[in-house]
């Protein structure tokens, strides 16, 4: 009997960490996990990671304008990979990449993050990345 629970435990276990570390796709926005992050900034030259809090007003507020980036960048062809993580949920990763206000913005630019400071309009944000994009491209 205690085996069975054993084995019933191990295989939910295997299964939700399996389920947690795929990145899952909300129109081209990545939502991502500790292992999926490690992943999506390996695999990926350029991957633009908005840190939020659910509950944050700046952040609810900021959400459409983080889809409409996405979409805009999404048909300029921009190589960047969208994402966003809730602090919430992975303080760890908050820790680590020193987050201390919501929403903040970072590309990972080949691994090497910049915090983005400028105004969070859509098209200042879109304007810093194909400037940041194009100028390593060249």
């Amino acid at each position: 009997m205690l085996i069975k629970i054993l084995f019933r435990f191990i295989l939910i276990k295997a299964i939700l960490q399996t389920f947690l570390s795929i990145p899952r796709y909300d129109n081209e926005i990545q939502n991502l996990y500790d292992f999926s992050f490690k992943e999506a900034i390996s695999n990926n030259p350029y991957l633009l990671v908005e840190f939020y809090d659910p509950e944050c007003s700046y952040c609810q507020e900021f959400a459409p304008k983080y889809q409409k980036i996405s979409e805009i960048l999404h048909n300029k062809q921009l190589n960047v990979v969208i994402g966003k993580i809730d602090a919430t949920l992975e303080k760890e990763i908050a820790k680590s990449e020193k987050i201390s206000g919501y929403p903040t913005i970072k590309l990972f630019d080949k691994g090497s993050p910049t915090v983005y400071k400028g105004d969070r309009s859509v098209s200042d944000i879109v304007n810093w990345l194909e400037q940041k994009v194009n100028k390593n491209e060249k």
